[in-house]
């Protein structure tokens, strides 16, 4: 993308010649004229450059439906508004599969559920208005959270966090310190370079690691955080007053992170269902991944008055979904009546979900409730 690296040239000229790094991804994912998430919205799926879950087909979606359909159930008899909001839809695909669901099996939820999408670009707002034509009686566009109106709420976003901009911190032995690490033009690419200092949004963030795992922490060890992503969180978690989040996306668990396999970071590049071996190579034209810490994220919800309802790996997440169904008995959908009667391609689909090879291991779910807002502490 000739564009955006002229773009990002001249940012990096402005900055002193090094650029960090989160400016670098900001500029390459969300320019936009020329950010690889504003380019099109084809991206997803076998003729992009990834897979995702709701690419694997609709059973992600009627899964989530089906038990958002449980937890709001109880809303129709005790609150004056149901809201439900999707952040970061990308192409609306998810919510789709999801309204398609309630609008033929709970159709008194769906008339009263008011859907809500978080999305600030415009480009994107297009997109999703395009694929939700069908419900556009339901749905309304917010630039951000605090634009949700008050009632029982339940937010939910998949793939989102992950790619939120990081910033790249490198621990130096000598020093007994993190570095963080920006971009440079040099040799006619892009480079990584040190900083002379820690941004003044990284200081917050930087790793509280023990001094005793500080002592072997190997020398160049990349810890990949993003202040922007936390802040967002927190203003998530500060905002919504009662209800349910659940946050699914790429990430580690408790004691996953750090790891003595991990030295180089979770920091990835992907286009045509390939990991690219250098992320600063074609900027607009890659996508740029890193994993979230849903320890920090379940710390700070808690923080924040919320309690956790579960935390874990997508397989199970989705598992004990569909036992629960297969339970309940529930005859609206045929391919869950008993799993013998499932077609071929739905069983494909949630095994590709599901399977610790496939989506299953490397998606974790956060799922939050709050009954009333608390005070932030």
């Amino acid at each position: 993308m000739h564009e955006i690296s002229e773009i990002i040239r001249g940012a990096a000229s402005q900055a002193g010649g090094v650029l960090p790094f989160a400016r670098f991804m900001e500029l390459a994912l969300y320019h936009p004229e020329f950010g690889y998430y504003e380019r099109h919205d084809r991206q997803i799926g076998r003729s992009g450059d990834f897979f995702t879950s709701v690419s694997v087909g609709p059973l992600f979606g009627q899964l989530l439906a089906f038990r958002l359909a449980q937890t709001l159930q109880p809303a129709l008899t005790g609150s004056p508004r149901i809201i439900l909001a999707e952040a970061g839809a990308h192409d609306g695909q998810l919510a789709g599969d999801i309204l398609d669901w309630l609008q033929e099996n709970r159709p008194a939820l769906y008339e009263r559920v008011e859907f809500h999408l978080l999305e600030p670009s415009p480009r994107r707002q297009t997109w999703q208005q395009a694929k939700l034509h069908r419900h556009s009686t339901k749905t309304v566009w917010v630039n951000h959270v605090s634009a949700l109106p008050l009632g029982e709420t339940l937010l939910y976003s998949n793939e989102l966090l992950d790619a939120f901009p990081i910033s790249r911190l490198r621990w130096h032995s000598d020093a007994h310190a993190w570095q963080e690490w920006g971009v440079a033009w040099l040799g006619n690419r892009f480079q990584w370079q040190p900083l002379a200092a820690l941004s003044v949004e990284v200081i917050p963030w930087v790793p509280d690691l023990p001094e005793e795992l500080l002592a072997v922490l190997p020398d160049g060890f990349c810890a990949d955080i993003s202040p922007a992503a936390l802040r967002w969180w927190q203003e998530v978690v500060g905002t919504v007053a009662q209800g349910h989040i659940w946050l699914i996306d790429y990430g580690y668990l408790p004691g996953e992170w750090p790891q003595p396999g991990q030295v180089g970071g979770s920091l990835r590049a992907y286009a045509d269902h390939r990991l690219c071996p250098d992320p600063l190579a074609n900027p607009g034209g890659q996508d740029l991944t890193a994993h979230v810490d849903f320890d920090r994220l379940q710390v700070l919800a808690r923080s924040a008055g919320w309690q956790s309802e579960y935390l874990g790996t997508q397989s199970a997440f989705l598992s004990a979904i569909a036992a629960d169904w297969w339970r309940t008995g529930d005859g609206t959908a045929a391919i869950f009546q008993e799993s013998s009667n499932w077609t071929a391609p739905m069983v494909r689909q949630f095994q590709t979900l599901v399977h610790p090879a496939h989506l299953g291991r490397a998606f974790k779910v956060l799922s939050l409730s709050r009954t009333q807002k608390a005070a932030v502490t």
